[in-house]
């Protein structure tokens, strides 16, 4: 008679399975989603991108960031990681904010806005140079 176990092999590989899918970035307009920005100036342009409190927002520049300035550093956590500035509201009532990020070629303008949900607030923003004017 021929016995009827089932092998722990693929119960394992079902929940390696599971795992994987649920590590997978998220589609845009879920939490964690990641969004690109064209930077088309090297001088001007501006952005908006909503934060939530609940995880710390990536702003990815194409260069390392020289300079960072905003009013709303009572109302945000923000911290320079070469190139990248990390923003995080210190609490769901934090005002919409302005950041100007300043890189060796380029400045742009970014506002940053609170949101309700974790699901509308991007995780991390990349701000990529095309056919930036030169001075």
């Amino acid at each position: 008679m021929r016995s009827t176990a089932v092998a722990p092999v693929p119960l394992v590989a079902l929940l390696l399975a599971a795992a994987t899918a649920a590590a997978q970035p998220a589609a845009p307009g879920n939490k964690g989603a990641g969004r690109e920005f064209l930077v088309r100036s090297s001088h001007g342009d501006s952005f908006e991108v909503n934060v939530h409190p609940s995880f710390v927002t990536t702003l990815e520049m194409p260069e390392p960031i020289v300079q960072v300035f905003s009013p709303g550093q009572k109302q945000y956590h923000m911290h320079i990681f070469g190139d990248a500035l990390g923003v995080r509201p210190k609490n769901a009532a934090a005002k919409p904010t302005n950041i100007t990020i300043r890189t060796k070629t380029m400045a742009i303008s970014v506002v940053v806005k609170g949101v309700d949900s974790g699901d509308e607030a991007v995780s991390h923003a990349s701000f990529k140079k095309v056919g930036v004017e030169e001075e």
